[in-house]
């Protein structure tokens, strides 16, 4: 049984292309995406404890609570023209227009999570099943209001084995409905699972092959009608497919 805790600070400057950049003006919907040149740094205090228990053969269990107060962060919104620092100018003809861009929050934000995780190397004694190890973890974030791209539940999970010569693996994310930066919005649940192997050929030569999103599956964004609660009549606002990635190659040792 083993515990650790732990505490650093940091601080995060914004990107170059957060702060300038070209201004992309839809006239049609009076909406303006541009980057944010009055964006501060972002401060944090990170608290991380960890509790683990080791068993035989080859296994733990462990349960990680993080906990991230961050002062100024940065969360991209709709503002206005007079919060963009436009409001007292009456020449500038952009001041009905909404403006997409990132901001800092007025106040810390608090962020917290709990992961709960278990692996294994399975006791089987037959020579071709010993290699068998399986990984399971549940992760639970939070915060004290709706964060855009704030992942609450997320289980990740993978099956191992190996074999003499060969070493197989295949993971599994499950991801839950994740809200998005603009209010309604949300990215979809969804499943992704990913494969990967190698083949050792001799002592210094090797054949390994990597698959990623092997199923081809999307990621779908939904949007929620104005005055409903989040989810409630939602329509399909954005279908994204980038495809299934695979990686085949031979690996040298000399």
């Amino acid at each position: 049984l083993q515990f650790h805790a732990g505490f650093n600070q940091a601080i995060s400057r914004p990107a170059p292309d957060s702060l300038t950049g070209a201004w992309l003006v839809d006239d049609d919907l009076q909406i303006i995406t541009s980057p944010n040149p009055n964006l501060l740094p972002e401060y944090s205090k990170n608290y991380v404890a960890r509790l683990a228990y080791y068993f035989e053969p080859a296994g733990q269990l462990s349960v990680t609570a993080v906990q991230n107060n961050i002062r100024n962060l940065r969360e991209k919104r709709d503002g206005t023209a007079e919060e963009f620092g436009f409001g007292n100018d009456p020449t500038f003809i952009y001041n009905s227009y909404i403006f997409r861009a990132p901001y800092n929050v007025a106040n810390p934000v608090r962020f917290r999570s709990i992961e709960y995780a278990y692996s294994q190397t399975l006791p089987f004694q037959a020579e071709a099943l010993r290699g068998i190890t399986v990984n399971l973890a549940y992760t639970r974030a939070y915060t004290g209001k709706r964060r855009g791209n704030l992942l609450p539940h997320r289980v990740t999970s993978s099956l191992g084995y190996r074999y003499r010569r060969l070493s197989a693996r295949l993971g599994v994310v499950w991801r839950d409905n994740t809200p998005q930066s603009t209010v309604g919005d949300y990215r979809l649940r969804d499943t992704k699972y990913d494969l990967g192997g190698e083949f050792v050929i001799t002592k210094n030569l090797s054949f390994y092959f990597q698959g990623r999103n092997i199923f081809n599956d999307g990621v779908t964004t939904m949007t929620t009608p104005p005055g409903l609660p989040e989810g409630q009549n939602a329509a399909l606002r954005l279908y994204e497919n980038y495809g299934a990635n695979w990686n085949f190659g031979i690996k040298g040792t000399f």
